[in-house]
């Protein structure tokens, strides 16, 4: 490699120093390129692939890559199964905790969809770095989760990484970790702080809703999208027995919807060992039996692992001061594909809380308006409500006993 090629070096002090400052101040994308940047030029290596776990995915994605024009456009975008991840872990000896040295003769290699090798020039040394050697590196948050791999190549000193420099680079990356950590958790506190202003925001329009389906649209239009998700039913009490659709959004047709819903069956289904954040998170099949089009995905967000969205229904119940059933709300294809947290069970649950109250005044008003026009002993229609008849309908007789 050309000196003018080499990256240039910065104390590993003054790489963690700005790694710190990154994770506090910048958005994730920048904290992505501020870790890749510091171990580009920290620990010497011209080709650094920073590969981003996706737990919609259950996978590692390569979403930035550091070197020449080929590495990158072999790397760039490639996917790595977890599984392959957890299997190197588990065969593979670290020559430090999450630090896994590879070589030609690492069977490890083919676990790896994609994998990339340079073209370098042959040599006896043992010390010499080989073409097909690789540095992967795991980073994980506080708890053990994983968070991304770190895969470098073609070192500036042409040489295998002595344990000192593999040092080094683990403590990079664990502070790269804490990083990346910090900057989800950031993430995730400000998606929390949009939902709340969110629903802050949508409590006045529902308050002045003057009919129930009024009411029905204003929420609906909070979850799809801004809340997170794609389709929206609502389903209102009838006779007590069944529940019927009312409203609908995000569905260009009905037909994987049932019409009505039986209220015995449902609250069956509403167990509370199965509620979170005054949520039920229920299969499709279960809430709506199996339809003719089973074989088929129903959503278009399903994901891919434990923590993916697949098929399912996030049901909020909407009850009435008797703990009665006076409707259901059923929300489905979250965008980002995953399961909704807790946060955003507990946003959906606090939007019909706010709908509730917001159907109580409607039901007051209605009532208020049925006083003023009827007995409210008896029930029939009083002197102002005749009057009305009769200033409506001039050709009619009265007969009063």
């Amino acid at each position: 490699m050309a000196v003018d090629d080499q990256p240039a070096t910065i104390s590993p002090l003054e790489a963690l120093l700005e790694l710190t400052r990154s994770a506090s101040e910048d958005s994730l994308g920048l904290v992505l390129e501020s870790v890749a940047d510091t171990i580009h030029q920290t620990a010497g290596y011209a080709t650094v692939a920073l590969n981003v776990f996706r737990l919609a995915w259950d996978d590692y994605k390569a979403v930035l890559v550091i070197g020449t024009p080929e590495s990158r456009a072999a790397l760039q975008g490639t996917t790595t199964s977890r599984a392959a991840i957890e299997q190197l872990s588990a065969v593979q000896r670290g020559r430090l905790p999450g630090v896994f040295f590879l070589t030609a003769e690492s069977t490890e290699w083919t676990r790896f969809e994609t994998v990339w090798t340079p073209e370098l020039d042959r040599s006896d040394d043992p010390e010499a770095w080989q073409s097909e050697d690789g540095l992967v590196v795991m980073l994980s948050d506080a708890d053990g989760e994983p968070l991304a791999f770190v895969s470098v190549d073609e070192p500036v000193s042409g040489l295998r990484p002595t344990d000192e420099e593999l040092r080094v680079l683990r403590a990079i990356c664990s502070h790269a970790a804490q990083a990346l950590g910090g900057a989800r958790r950031a993430a995730q506190a400000a998606e929390n702080q949009r939902m709340l202003s969110l629903l802050i925001a949508a409590s006045p329009k529902l308050s002045a809703s003057a009919t129930t389906r009024e009411l029905l649209a204003a929420a609906a239009d909070t979850v799809v999208p801004a809340l997170g998700f794609e389709r929206f039913a609502a389903y209102s009490a009838g006779n007590g027995r069944a529940m019927h659709l009312a409203l609908t959004r995000g569905w260009q047709s009905d037909r994987h919807l049932a019409p009505a819903l039986s209220v015995r069956r449902i609250e069956a289904l509403l167990t509370p060992g199965r509620e979170r954040g005054g949520c039920w998170l229920l299969p499709a099949s279960e809430l709506f039996g199996r339809s003719s089009h089973r074989c088929q995905p129903r959503s278009r967000r399903n994901g891919r692992g434990p923590a993916a969205w697949k098929d399912h229904c996030l049901v909020v119940p909407w009850r009435m001061s008797g703990d009665s059933l006076r409707g259901l709300i059923v929300i489905e294809d979250p965008i980002d594909r995953l399961r909704p947290s807790d946060d955003r069970r507990r946003a959906a649950r606090l939007l019909l809380d706010l709908a509730s109250a917001a159907q109580d005044g409607i039901d007051h008003q209605a009532r208020l308006a049925h006083l003023a026009n009827h007995d409210p002993l008896t029930g029939v229609r009083n002197r102002r409500a005749l009057d009305e008849l009769v200033d409506a309908e001039r050709d009619v007789a009265l007969l009063l006993c």
